[in-house]
């Protein structure tokens, strides 16, 4: 069930990270980061505590301004694709936005909130389908994440792996071509970080979606990235780049086979 918001939706998503940096204050976390986004990737950012992992995805997501450089949405019919996000009118970066959906690292969820309306509340805040098209789209959208039947149970009431994919479904209601996840294995046990790894490869698989990852689980970046830099926080930029399988077989720097082997190799 698309929900058919633009007709100028972005079909044919990159998206370029253009000599961004980032800073808190006068602190600098990252510099010069460069790095492109294919359509239909699962592009994961990995690094150590501290890297500005999470920093990058805000400044990405248009929550954090950087310090320098900009990002690019490009898309087949956006007649303003060379301008950079952070560059473009409040109104463009608006639409920019609609073309994304964000899972934070914690959930997020109203827990005053019944399921379905934490999924519905964007729609509600942003088009003028009726209450009814509305419930219908985010009961769904949980259908798609494996929770159907759920739809009036309490954030409180369902278990953290379930919170996680609420996540999902609510990032998802506007059917947007790109989703942002921070940490979304955090805190799940094995078994239920496997089944959320499942669930974005189906969604990636039968959707079409682009997926931009925030993740420090092995297991997770090994399963579901295609695609990956490493951000170092001692050079305090990109050292890494590639599919992170094969950052493990080819890769010199010390700090890189140190994280993808957990000091074991």
């Amino acid at each position: 069930m698309m929900t058919e918001l633009s007709n100028d939706s972005c079909s044919n998503n990159t998206i370029v990270v253009e000599d961004l940096s980032l800073e808190y204050g006068h602190n600098v976390i990252q510099q010069d980061l460069n790095f492109t986004i294919k359509r239909n990737d699962i592009f994961i950012i990995m690094g150590n505590s501290g890297s500005g992992k999470s920093t990058l995805m805000r400044s990405m997501t248009g929550l954090n301004a950087p310090a320098s450089g900009d990002v690019f949405y490009h898309c087949r019919n956006d007649k303003n694709e060379q301008h950079g996000f952070w560059q473009s009118s409040n109104a463009m970066q608006l639409k920019i936005m609609e073309q994304f959906g964000v899972m934070f690292q914690n959930g997020a969820l109203f827990s005053s909130m019944t399921l379905i309306d934490n999924v519905s509340l964007r729609l509600l805040e942003t088009t003028q389908y009726s209450p009814r098209r509305i419930r219908k789209i985010a009961a769904f959208k949980l259908s798609l994440v494996g929770l159907k039947g759920f739809e009036h149970y309490f954030p409180s009431e369902i278990s953290g792996g379930m919170q996680k994919r609420v996540a999902i479904a609510r990032a998802m209601a506007m059917d947007p071509p790109i989703l942002f996840f921070d940490e979304p294995s955090a805190g799940l046990d094995p078994v239920s970080s496997k089944l959320l790894d499942d669930l974005l490869l189906e969604l990636q698989e039968s959707m079409g979606i682009t997926m931009v990852v925030v993740t420090h689980e092995l297991d997770s970046i090994f399963a579901i990235g295609n695609n990956a830099i490493f951000l170092d926080h001692e050079q305090k930029t990109i050292i890494a780049r590639g599919h992170p399988k094969q950052m493990l077989l080819d890769n010199p720097h010390e700090q890189v086979q140190s994280f993808l082997t957990r000091g074991n190799k």
